[in-house]
């Protein structure tokens, strides 16, 4: 296990804007099951990939 480091603003912004990605993409899809558009579907799931790439890019 790494050791905790405190965060700075970066990882906090980077983190704020991969959880607000996600949240997108959930709501998005709702949106698509709601009325079933896979064109809904389609957008929301480039959110969610675009918020695991931040993830996986960005490390604290």
């Amino acid at each position: 296990m790494r050791p905790r480091t405190p965060r700075n603003a970066d990882d906090r912004r980077m983190r704020r804007n991969s959880l607000a990605l996600t949240g997108m993409a959930l709501a998005t899809g709702a949106l698509a099951t709601a009325y079933d558009s896979r064109w809904h579907l389609g957008i929301g799931v480039w959110f969610l990939i675009a918020a695991i790439l931040i993830e996986l890019i960005h490390q604290p």
